[in-house]
């Protein structure tokens, strides 16, 4: 057989001839190929990282092109050449960035990789490329210093109620900037101190800001500060952009913590809600019916009617007998 004599170039030739279209097959079934193992038994035996890197780059493989780069620790020239280069001449360069956060969230390991691109695109006088990638990482620094700046004041001053070890950073996953938007509003003097620096945050990354401000509120009971969750409630209506109902579903969403609040404390809470259905549900979730029962009966005809036989039901089912006998009277 005339392949077992074939050149690694026409042996990576009958690669593609085989396997037809490699864009139509499915994903990680190219690396199962036999051609395609026998490429890298050659590559790996005889030749260099950048022919290796490379390869894996022709083949649409670049998550094993950049492991490849990491672990021979490769210098920034095959970085630049096996994948950079490829990547943005084949409008791939948001795959490489998702990529280098996937493998590395903190981008710790890319650092010197992406000081050589910057330093490459700005020789090249590429700047199209390079304020179009690096834009958002540069606005990312320059809120991570901001932050870091505002911590360190709150530190400084006595402020800060941080206890763990772990350095707030942007550059890591969703999960551990929304952390940062935490510390931010919960460091300061007060709620309003830190709330435009995480506003800014939850901004910038597009995070889920009523799964933010709920966590907050619920630090804030664990630190008995109630009335500066009613401070954060008047700072999320005034952000301009909260919806209708964002103060009153943060409150429902921490109705487990808020059942341990002083009951006057609490009431105070219920009261600030927009809505009046939702003044019923947490009053029912802790088990207040009279207030329940008293929002009720304000309600349109037929509707306080539905609402009234609920909490009649719940004093049935808990044995308040005193709530059970006004809701059956007004029925």
């Amino acid at each position: 057989d005339d392949d077992y004599f074939a050149t690694l170039r026409e042996l990576e030739a009958t690669l593609r001839t085989r396997s037809l279209s490699l864009d139509m097959m499915c994903e990680g079934r190219i690396q199962h190929n036999s051609y395609y193992q026998e490429c890298l038994f050659y590559l790996h035996s005889y030749s260099t990282n950048l022919a290796i890197i490379s390869f894996y780059m022709r083949h649409d493989c670049m998550r094993e092109a950049l492991l490849h780069l990491l672990n021979k620790e490769s210098p920034s020239e095959v970085f630049i050449e096996g994948i950079f280069i490829p990547s943005y001449e084949s409008g791939k360069l948001h795959m490489l960035e998702n990529l280098l956060e996937t493998i590395d969230p903190g981008l710790e390991s890319w650092g010197a990789y992406l000081i050589a691109a910057c330093k490459y695109l700005q020789r090249k006088n590429y700047y199209h490329i390079l304020i179009f990638s690096l834009s958002r990482h540069i606005n990312t620094v320059d809120l991570q210093m901001e932050v870091t700046k505002f911590l360190h004041q709150c530190e400084s001053s006595g402020a800060s109620q941080m206890t763990d070890s772990s350095l707030p950073t942007l550059f890591g996953n969703n999960n551990m900037k929304m952390d940062v938007a935490c510390k931010v509003i919960l460091e300061g003097k007060n709620i309003e101190e830190g709330f435009g620096i995480a506003f800014r945050v939850l901004q910038d990354f597009q995070l889920e800001a009523t799964e933010v401000y709920s966590k907050v509120a619920k630090q804030l009971v664990k630190q008995q500060k109630y009335s500066e969750i009613q401070q954060l409630l008047k700072c999320v209506n005034e952000s301009g952009v909260a919806a209708k109902n964002d103060g009153d579903n943060i409150i429902l969403n921490c109705l487990n913590e808020f059942k341990n609040i002083p009951a006057e404390d609490l009431d105070n809470l219920i009261q600030d809600m927009d809505s009046d259905e939702n003044k019923i549900q947490a009053y029912t979730m802790c088990n207040k019916l009279r207030s329940a029962y008293l929002v009720s009966v304000r309600q349109e005809k037929a509707r306080a009617v539905q609402l009234v036989q609920h909490v009649r039901q719940l004093a049935e089912s808990s044995g308040d007998d005193v709530v059970k006998a006004i809701c059956a009277q007004w029925l």
